[in-house]
């Protein structure tokens, strides 16, 4: 199974923008994910990037950083220079 949609940090984004990005998506399954188990494992996590964020991250910005919100409003192109 593809690890991308298992926890991992905060905020990391997979965008998915053209016809043929979409195409090539397919549904392979699925698996039960028990809330005892899970929720426990969900929520440190959750803490451990916040904590992660706040220590480190929010005093670095990068000029060069986009966003979704970014990408969305301005309607960028797949081939925009800025993606890569």
């Amino acid at each position: 199974m593809n690890r991308a949609m298992h926890l991992d940090k905060l905020g990391r984004q997979f965008v998915l923008k053209s016809k043929k990005a979409f195409d090539r998506i397919k549904f392979e399954g699925y698996e039960v994910a028990e809330s005892a188990e899970w929720y426990a494992k969900k929520m440190s996590r959750d803490r451990a990037a916040r904590r992660e964020y706040f220590n480190v991250e929010r005093n670095h910005i990068d000029r060069n950083d986009i966003f979704i919100t970014q990408i969305l409003t301005e309607e960028m192109k797949p081939d925009d220079t800025r993606l890569r």
